[in-house]
């Protein structure tokens, strides 16, 4: 299965952000599935990337052209898919994944998580989409969910494929029970 992850190019002020980006990681590369993601060595991203090929994964990374040479690109990717623009990037990470997981991040890790969560709304791909929801990181953005359905600005039927989970094991259950 092909994971695409959204996540930090920073580890954050807390250390459990880092270690919950390597069991995830860890987990990816065991398990045979293949990360897809920003390509990028810092923060988060560069933990996550480097934790699945220590255990033996593949690692596809979507970067910008631009951004090639400036230095901050994961040295031991798998594959590596350039791009001219933001949108093409987008489209890249949502149309290689086969199941969409967001890790605490920032604003870029919001954008492309909406963008997914936009296509998946509209019908155009029908696939999980799991929120980390490390130490209720995402509580909030779960509670506008619930008022986006409540007021009837979004259809739960329309993100069925919608989950929070609270640790790497969790993920990997519910991307289980997504398989079958």
């Amino acid at each position: 299965m092909h994971l695409t992850v959204y996540l930090g190019s920073s580890v954050g002020t807390e250390g459990y952000f880092s270690k919950a980006a390597e069991e995830l990681g860890r987990g990816i590369g065991r398990r045979g599935d293949t990360l897809v993601y920003g390509g990028s060595n810092t923060g988060l991203m560069g933990i996550l990337a480097s934790a699945v090929r220590s255990s033996g994964g593949s690692v596809i990374g979507i970067q910008l052209k631009r951004f090639r040479d400036n230095g901050l690109l994961f040295p031991d990717l798998t594959e590596l898919q350039l791009c001219e623009t933001m949108e093409e990037r987008k489209k890249l990470l949502r149309d290689r994944g086969d199941a969409y997981i967001a890790v605490p991040g920032g604003t870029g890790t919001l954008e492309e998580a909406a963008d997914t969560l936009s296509a998946l709304a509209l019908d155009d791909i029908s696939k999980p989409f799991i929120f980390l929801n490390l130490n209720h990181y995402y509580d909030p953005l779960k509670e506008q969910f619930d008022l986006m359905f409540q007021y009837q600005f979004a259809e739960k039927k329309c993100l069925a494929g919608l989950r929070f989970a609270s640790s790497a094991k969790e993920v990997f259950a519910l991307l289980d029970a997504a398989r079958k």
